[in-house]
């Protein structure tokens, strides 16, 4: 059964998992008068976020990509909920509902112009992966080559439609789920990138451009587009053999770091060198090679960054590694981000303190170790700057961050920040 893809239908489906939380919030009394309160709250977040997992997975698009970075960001999660709804919502990661080839197999066809085996000479139909917009295959070509094939599923550019369209119902479902998590920023966020991810044409060009800008390097790989078997809604790549993320994490210290350097170098690298940003860190878009290598896999969330952004950031970089004071980080950040130098110190002192921690890794003259507590502070320090320019936008009339690339950069900051956390890796900034 494919995806529901009219508004109406996943707007319903959002509606039926609420339903199941507040009939589950319903039998707490029974629960605990049985085997006690603290017991039947457990198991009440236990089902709820089993149940959350299960619905996200199931209708794709926003809401399966807002359960993974939450799954991710587990800092977004309130403390005393965390250990529950970050472990499943993490297997959003790896762990996703795919669709039988005999549903994505027309998809392939459709986009090639041509039947699957006169580009292929072998497709396994169990997929590798399954992710918010589609499901990855391998495959083998006539010539011998091991392929992986990047597959939208059918339908799914109606339902993201749909998904925005119900962007605050969405928030409202999963407030009411996940008491006190900050899911309306993520949306928000998300939802000015999200349909750009449906262009598969532009992603392959866009890996094209980062494979070449990164064949000399020895640390980070970048699969080869295969642009004969590749279309609007397929992108074939050859193949990367790694570990999964899950695996990643259990391996030794050296390799964890390793894996993290080259992570971070990539970011960092093509933000102030190349002005383009990977938008989309998250453990599915990468395989981490038993070398130390780092292997970058999905190019859809990506975003070309105006000069004023990058080289502003590239400055703010190097007053941090000199140790600069608050207010020369601010005199670059600030107009690279859209915002004026004359801001109230109020309103400053946020961005300053986000712009501190963000740089923190490159300040330090050996390695920087990434821990759960440097995100959390990281991301408070990104809802109060976020909080601070709308209180600019109220007082100067302006939206803020006004430049283009600053709110993708930031969440990719974020992203990335988690990501290390979760391998206690260290880097050398």
């Amino acid at each position: 059964m494919g995806i529901r893809t009219s508004r109406l239908s996943r707007l319903a489906r959002l509606g039926e998992m609420a339903a199941g939380v507040a009939g589950g919030a319903a039998g707490l009394a029974g629960d605990a008068a049985r085997g006690g309160r603290d017991a039947a709250l457990e198991a009440f977040h236990r089902r709820t976020a089993e149940r959350l997992a299960s619905a996200l997975g199931e209708m794709k698009g926003l809401p399966h990509k807002v359960g993974q970075l939450l799954g991710l960001l587990d800092g977004a999660i309130p403390l005393e909920h965390r250990a529950v709804y970050g472990e499943v919502l993490a297997r959003l990661q790896s762990d996703t509902r795919a669709l039988p080839w005999s549903e994505v197999a027309p998809v392939v066809e459709s986009s090639l112009g041509r039947p699957v085996g006169d580009c292929f000479l072998a497709v396994d139909p169990t997929p590798v992966a399954a992710a918010s917009i589609g499901q990855v295959h391998r495959a083998r070509l006539p010539d011998g080559r091991q392929v992986a094939v990047k597959v939208q599923y059918p339908g799914v550019a109606e339902a993201l439609r749909a998904d925005l369209a119900n962007a605050d119902a969405l928030v409202a479902t999963l407030g009411a789920v996940v008491p006190r998590t900050d899911v309306r920023s993520l949306i928000d966020d998300l939802a000015a990138t999200f349909l750009e991810e449906l262009d598969h044409a532009h992603e392959a060009a866009v890996q094209v451009r980062c494979a070449a800008r990164w064949s000399g390097d020895t640390a980070v790989v970048v699969p080869a587009v295969v642009r004969e078997c590749s279309g609007d809604r397929v992108l074939t790549t050859t193949w990367v053999d790694g570990l999964p993320f899950a695996e990643a994490r259990e391996a030794p210290q050296h390799l964890r770091d390793a894996w993290g350097e080259a992570l971070w170098r990539f970011t960092w690298t093509s933000i102030t060198e190349h002005g383009w940003v990977h938008g989309d860190p998250h453990p599915g878009n990468l395989r981490f090679l038993p070398d130390g290598r780092l292997a970058v896999l999905d190019f859809g969330a990506s975003a070309t960054l105006p000069p004023v952004l990058r080289s502003g950031l590239a400055a703010g970089s190097e007053a941090s590694r000199a140790g600069g004071t608050d207010a020369e980080l601010l005199r670059h950040v600030l107009p690279a981000i859209g915002l004026p130098l004359d801001l109230s110190p109020d309103v400053a002192r946020p961005w300053a303190a986000f712009s501190r921690l963000l740089f923190a890794p490159m300040a330090r003259d050996g390695p920087f170790r990434f821990s759960e507590g440097y995100v959390q502070q990281l991301m408070a320090e990104v809802r109060a700057a976020k909080t601070a320019a709308a209180r600019t936008a109220l007082w100067r009339g302006m939206p803020t961050p006004t430049t283009s690339g600053a709110m993708i950069v930031m969440r990719t900051a974020v992203g990335q920040a988690a990501l290390l956390a979760h391998l206690g890796a260290a880097v050398r900034g």
